[in-house]
């Protein structure tokens, strides 16, 4: 053969010598040259011009054929040497040694049947028994498969299949524990899948498939039908057979045009009548590329380019050994060193020039491939032909030592500090030692194939959790001193929804679903079982949430008090949004004018958000954007006395590393002037704010500025602040504050240096319990000393001045650990506590010495929990929201009282507060924890001005005439109680501590985590809780047939009552679901279909352009993508896109197959692998890990 040519007449070309290939030409020129020596094979790779771009070449054992030595395109040498065992790889410089050995098979015993088909399979592996029986019909086929494994429930597969001409109908049922599934799948006769039908235990039809052939075999259209509604996608193919067109179940059309060697050069997407075009480009350059030991010169680099809308989005540069040197995304560049056996072990952050040092993070591995350290701005000594690398003063380590089995041991932070884990044979964590504390684990399998999970403490106090054999959490338990405990029940139907949460009080929550499993209702009991909340669910034929309803329910009667309504576009983002308070059904006038309206750039980004308000002021933002995507500016339309004009609220500059270096905001919008604060912002190597620094650019003053010192855990060591706002010079602020953290991250001392009274110094101290508990706090003046229960419930907070008791409060909790009562007997009073059917806070009393009660706060909460009415005595506050923030609140007669401005990051950029006959616009200044330091009016002062405490206890200057309630960290301030509403929980800054148990439970290995009421582990100088939970969130693909529900409920990386459940089919649902993540979420985990730069959706999938375009997040931790290919495509992969999207760690496959899973029928957890060939069971992490 000398010629191959496709059907779009593109040619390619073999030529020989002799018998043997010699060339391979490509359509476009390009061709590879193979030249053969005694036992070695050159291949070399050539440019059209005939430049030669790479070369590699291998040696082979004449008589067996084996590989003895390779040398690839780099010049990496590799020998091989071969025997029936003995050691693995070594490294030597730039030669690699290998050993090969012979693998032994994990199968120690088969029996086979008659006709030669395993019936029965035993393997012996880590102490683990596993039998697998399995039947056979007349044709070989197998009909039944029992799969048996020691402490664990058989799992069962039945299969039945009837031929006919026309095809087969293959009925496969599987049953394991409570859980029950049917899947009918039929085959045309060419053995396509024409249909495929899932079914739950009763036999009702969840979801149906239908695809249609062509003549080729294949697939044009697909329907897919549930709960009543079928969607429909097509693709048509070019001549060539690659897909030409692909059309959503939504509408959106996608169009491709490819190369001559078949590679995608354009694709045009269509929706909602834009277009969307995405060229990509193929070349060769050179380039100048840093490494460790200065920079080298590459020659025919193959170079990646992509352009969005005519724009430059994403480049890459990969050198002959396939490895990505170079990458540019979004306006920063960014090198890439490996190791010889292809290991990246750094990143060199260059910013938006390739010239300069940059900003190197290194990590380094063992030789089973494990992180062991990661050092960031490690010293770099450059040599001849080798660096030199070293942990510097203005290093950070970070290290972590393993077992032989690849667990954990050892982890040391930045500072030092270290947490040890020990394990049982079963790899299971069993004890946790840190800052010399210890924390103990212990597992139980119960009779009815239940385990049961107990963590003790450092006090000896234990909380429990039992999972049933399918996994779902069935009971959770907190177990105190003598008979004090809290356990909450939960029952599931069999897919694995959770029907019911009963609590200790015998309050409940009970939820239903549709046959897409997605919640239709919930109703709430109160503990005497009467019905009291219901909140209803109304999806539209793409599972997006179109309504939500909110009912009280008195006497058996239910009256509406909230409607939640949603309008997506063919995208499935959402387009409008609209919460209105009235008892009955809206009307589409009704909601338009409640309505906050979005609107999206070319490339996906917001860039209008319209405002319901009729008032004069800002009614709409605007945001203007860069060519690298980076935002420039929020213009607002602004309308008074019946004329509408644009003004710029905000503008935005950056440095070199595209990190904010300015923003101005202007304070008086509303008049017919652009004065405005500038705001500037100073980074430490590790992109730290160093300072901040407020200038009021009409008088040239800085009004306020913020300077900070760090450890190498990035705790803040010392801050100093000043501002200059307030009226009245006593308070005014000029202080130092340094803070001292123990081993464990809590705060113990605070030492403040007032700069304005002569350096005068003022000292606090925390002291703690072994559970975290604080046990005391000590002002020099006051030392308040608190007492708790076993369930770490405060009982007691004792005042001291000197040697003299002032004050004592004492406290009360009902079953469920809600606080109900706190009793001072300094005053006589006493506050009390009422709380709703979901344990969130209703109703605040306070009782005088004298007896008399006064209601003095209640409140009102739609079915996400979020808090929308405040009554405190004549005065009702409504809210409504934004992305989860406070957007606007009227009063009790429904007029509008304010209207927030809100960034793209969900972040209040000003506010402005209506009057009867005006309109007042006021700036929001914040310090690095995101609280409010200065409410700053249009003429350049302060309506007011605020000072926190260490754990927020709250001061405000000045007139305070808008009532401001967002302070603490973003939290919002109720000053008639003391208390902060953050979102799920109500925060007491007095004790450092909330009112109520966190549903969140914490994490097994992180004692920290597992106190259910304390503040952000005591560390509040440098941690947030907006949420009032620790949170974890998963959120996983749950279309029957193609879920990922078992590997969501039954996962290695956490409890299921230490997370929130989301499931998502469409694409809008996950877009949704991705902007309802709660501010303060420590960890992400999604179960999701996906490829490279892409995930896959029903009916649609998610593209760069719009996974580039999902919002910005904090997640604090990291994020686990259990996707496939989540960490191929270089800086676009969806990896990398989510750790820059959410300035965490993201651990991600970087495999180029598929990632499966395989189930531990004994730990009850699905581990991911890589198609079976690498298994996080065996220690192999399939998952690498990938930085911002």
């Amino acid at each position: 053969m000398s010629k191959i040519i496709d059907a779009k007449k593109n040619g390619y070309q073999i030529t020989y010598t002799g018998e043997k290939a010699e060339r391979f030409i490509r359509p476009n020129g390009e061709y590879q040259q193979l030249s053969y020596g005694d036992g070695t094979t050159t291949v070399s790779s050539h440019k059209a011009d005939g430049i030669k771009t790479a070369q590699d070449s291998m040696s082979f054992d004449k008589n067996t054929g084996k590989i003895l030595k390779k040398k690839d395109a780099n010049g990496i040498e590799s020998s091989y040497s071969y025997d029936d065992g003995g050691k693995g790889g070594e490294q030597n410089g730039w030669v690699n040694e290998y050993l090969v050995r012979k693998i032994k098979t994990e199968v120690d015993y088969q029996e086979l049947d008659a006709a030669g088909l395993v019936k029965f399979l035993k393997t012996d592996k880590e102490k683990e028994e596993t039998k697998t029986v399995t039947s056979y019909d007349d044709h070989g086929q197998p009909t039944t498969v029992t799969t048996t494994k020691e402490g664990a429930p058989d799992s069962v597969e039945q299969t039945t299949c009837q031929d006919t001409v026309q095809g087969t109908t293959r009925t496969t049922t599987t049953t394991q524990g409570e859980e029950k599934e049917t899947s009918v799948t039929k085959t045309d006769a060419m053995g396509r899948e024409t249909e495929n039908t899932s079914k739950d235990r009763k036999g009702n039809i969840l979801s149906s498939t239908e695809t249609s052939y062509d003549f080729m075999g294949r697939a044009i259209q697909t329907k897919v039908t549930s709960d009543g509604v079928t969607q429909t996608e097509s693709k048509t193919y070019d001549d060539n057979g690659t897909v030409a067109t692909e059309t959503s179940a939504s509408g959106i059309k996608t169009a491709y045009r490819y190369d001559s060697l078949n590679r995608v050069i354009k694709a045009t997407e269509s929706a909602d009548g834009t277009d969307t075009v995405t060229e990509t480009a193929y070349g060769y350059e050179d380039a100048q590329i840093h490494t460790l030991n200065g920079t080298k010169n590459y020659q025919n680099l193959s170079v990646q380019t992509t352009k969005t809308n005519g724009r430059v989005s994403k480049k890459s540069w990969t050198d002959a050994a396939g490895q990505t040197v170079r990458s540019f995304s979004h306006g920063l560049y960014t090198d890439h060193v490996f190791t010889s056996d292809g290991k990246e072990i750094a990143t060199i952050s260059l910013g938006t020039k390739t010239s300069g040092d940059g900003k190197i993070a290194l990590q380094l591995y063992d030789k089973e491939g494990k992180q062991t350290a990661a050092i960031q701005n490690p010293e770099i000594t450059k040599g001849t032909s080798d660096a030199t690398v070293k942990v510097g003063n203005s290093s950070i380590l970070q290290k972590t030592e393993y077992d032989t089995k690849g667990n954990e041991t050892t982890k040391t932070d930045g500072n030092g500090d270290q947490i040890s884990y020990a394990y049982d044979d079963q790899n299971r964590v069993t004890e946790i030692t840190q800052g010399g504390q210890k924390t103990k684990v212990s597992y139980q399998v119960n009779s009815d194939e239940s385990t049961t999970t107990s963590v003790t403490d450092a006090n000896g106090h234990v909380k429990q959790e039992t999972a049933s054999a399918s996994g779902s959490v069935t009971t959770t338990s907190d177990l105190g001193d003598g008979s004090e405990s809290i356990t909450t029940k939960y029952t599931y139907d069999d897919r694995g929804n959770k029907i019911s949460e009963v609590y200790a009080n015998g309050a409940k929550k009970t939820y239903e679903y549709n046959s897409r499993n997605l919640v239709t209702k919930t109703q709430s009991y109160d503990k005497e079982g009467t019905k009291t909340l219901i909140s209803r669910y109304r999806y539209d034929d793409y599972g997006q949430l179109l309504e939500m309803t909110d009912y009280r329910v008195s006497s058996e009667t239910e009256t509406a008090y909230r409607y939640t309504e949603y309008t997506y576009d063919q995208g499935g983002r959402i387009t409008a949004f609209a919460e209105i308070s009235q008892n009955t059904q809206p009307t589409a006038d009704d909601i338009k004018a409640h309505q906050i309206r979005y609107t999206y750039n070319e490339d996906g980004n917001l860039s209008k958000v319209s405002y319901p308000t009729t008032k004069d002021g800002i009614q709409s933002l605007s945001y203007i954007y860069d060519e690298n995507g980076w935002l420039q500016e929020i213009k607002g339309e602004l309308y008074s006395k019946g004329q509408t004009t644009e003004k710029v609220l905000r503008s935005y500059t950056y440095d070199a590393y595209g990190k904010v270096k300015e923003i101005k905001d202007y304070r008086n919008l509303l008049k017919d002037s652009d004065q405005a604060v500038q705001k500037v912002y100073i980074y430490d190597n590790f992109d730290r704010v160093k300072e901040m620094i407020y200038t009021d650019l009409e008088t040239g003053k800085v009004m306020e500025s913020y300077r900070y010192s760090y450890d190498k855990n990035s705790n803040i060591t010392e801050k100093t602040e000043v501002n200059n706002y307030p009226k009245e010079e006593k308070d005014k602020v000029n202080e130092t504050k340094a803070y001292t953290y123990d081993a464990l991250g809590r705060l113990t001392k605070t030492v403040t240096t007032d700069h304005k009274n002569d350096d005068r110094t003022k000292t606090v101290t925390y002291t703690y319990d072994k559970a975290g508990n604080r046990t005391k706090e000590d002002d020099g003046t006051t030392q308040t000393a608190y007492t708790y229960n076993g369930l770490d419930q405060l009982q007691t907070a004792t005042k001291e001045k000197g040697t003299a008791v002032d004050e004592v409060r004492q406290y009360s909790y009902d079953a469920n650990g809600n606080q109900t009562d706190v009793k001072n007997t300094k005053t006589g009073q006493t506050e009390s506590y009422t709380y709703d059917a979901e344990n969130r806070l209703s109703k605040v009393a306070v009782t005088d010495k004298d007896g008399k009660t006064a209601v003095i706060q209640q409140n009102r909460y739609n079915g996400e929990g979020q808090r929308i009415q405040k009554v405190e005595g004549s005065k009702t506050t409504n809210y409504y929201y934004q992305d989860g923030v406070v957007s606007y609140t009227t009063d009790g007669e429904n007029s509008q009282t304010s209207q927030n401005l809100i960034g793209t990051d969900g972040n209040i950029l000003a506010t402005q507060r209506y009057g009867s006959d005006h309109t007042d616009y006021l700036l929001y200044h914040k310090d690095i924890q995101g609280s409010t330091t200065s409410l700053v009016k249009e003429d350049g002062s302060a309506d007011a001005t605020y000072r926190y405490t260490d754990f927020g206890e709250t001061t405000i200057n000045g007139d305070n005439k808008a009532e401001n309630e967002v302070c603490y960290t973003g939290g919002i301030y109720d000053h008639s109680t003391g208390l902060y509403y953050l979102n799920a929980r109500y925060y007491n800054p007095e004790d450092g501590r909330f009112v109520t148990e966190d549903t969140y439970r914490g994490e097994t290995a992180k004692p920290e985590t597992g106190h259910l009421y304390a503040y952000c582990a005591n560390n509040p100088v440098n941690y947030v809780d907006p949420s009032g939970h620790k949170a974890k969130t998963v959120i996983y693909y749950n279309k029957k047939g193609k879920d990922f529900k078992k590997q969501a409920m039954h996962s290695p990386y956490y409890k299921n009552s230490q997370v929130t459940f989301k499931s998502v089919i469409k694409k809008a649902q996950f877009k949704k679901e991705w902007d309802k993540i709660p501010k303060g979420t420590s960890e992400l985990y999604l179960y999701l279909h996906g490829g490279v730069s892409c995930l896959y959706f029903d009916g649609s999938d998610m593209n760069l352009k719009e996974l580039l375009a999902l919002k910005k997040k904090k997640i604090k931790k990291k994020i686990v993508l259990l996707s496939c290919k989540g960490g191929i495509g270089d800086k676009n992969s969806v990896a990398k896109i989510m750790a820059k999207k959410c300035q965490c760690v993201v651990y991600a496959s970087s495999y180029p197959y598929g990632l499966s899973y395989r189930y531990d029928k004994k730990k009850k957890v699905y581990y991911p692998r890589y198609g079976g060939k690498r298994n996080y069971y065996n220690h192999e992490n399939p998952l690498k890990k990938y930085k911002p």
